[in-house]
Parts: structure tokens; sequence; C-alpha cells
């Protein structure tokens, strides 16, 4: 009984939309995705400040996950870096950077010190507890 009530209403879909509907619709639906897919491409450069390179430097696409860490030279590398995101240069001491990507697949970044970021920190340390104690 299952079967015949199934079959029934499969006949009634395509008795009410033909099947020249459904391809044209599948045909419209993938135009549509291959509009909203977006350029991607790598980036690469080097982070310098005034003594030079700087290694630690975080960069990440704005609103995403995608990020990477610059080396000992400075240099980094960012794959499927979106054409129109930002670029956001982070690192503790400098003021953050942010470049818009176009194009380009150099991005060279200068990295300005903050020093109104910096505050005087002093640390006492006197006395002894036992671990026990702390936990």
């Amino acid at each position: 009984m299952k079967r015949l009530i199934i079959s029934l209403q499969l006949a009634a879909c395509f008795m009410i939309f033909p099947t020249g509907m459904f391809t044209a619709f599948a045909a419209d639906d993938m135009s549509g995705v291959q509009e909203i897919q977006t350029q991607t491409h790598a980036v690469r450069g080097v982070i310098t400040d005034a003594n030079g390179p700087v290694a630690g430097v975080n960069v990440i696409v704005k609103g995403t996950t995608n990020g990477a860490i610059s080396n000992g030279t400075g240099a980094y590398l960012l794959q499927n870096v979106p054409v129109g995101s930002v670029l956001q240069f982070t690192f503790i001491g400098y003021k953050t950077q942010e470049v818009t990507v176009g194009a380009q697949e150099v991005i060279n970044v200068y990295m300005e010190e903050d020093t109104n970021l910096l505050e005087e920190l002093v640390v006492i340390g006197y006395g002894a507890v036992k671990k026990s104690d702390l936990t």
C-alpha cells in the first residue's frame, strides 16, 4: 500500500512539473553558482620595521580563520586569499596594519612601533608556596 501511495505521488509530480522544467531549473541554478565563486590567489611578502625583518607577525584574512605567521626573515605566505579581502598584520608593540588585496601577489608591509600600548610592569616575587596549595 505504501509503494502505491509513493508511486502515485511521484506520478503527480511529473504531471505537474514536466521534465523540461527540471532541466531548465538545474541549468539556471548552476550558472548562479559560477557567478558566486570568487577568485582567490596566494599572497606573499616580507614584513619589516626600522630595524629590519620582523619575525612572529600574525597575518590573517580579516573575518576568516585563514592566516599565517612571518618567519625569521619576516617572510609570510597565505594561500586562497580572495580578491578584495583585507589582510590584517598584528604584533605586540606595533600598530595594526590593514591592506586591501587586489590582483597583486606580493604585499610587503612596514610595521610602526606603538609605544602608547606598552606600559611599565613591575613584578615582585617573594615567599615560598607549596605546589599543592596553588591547585
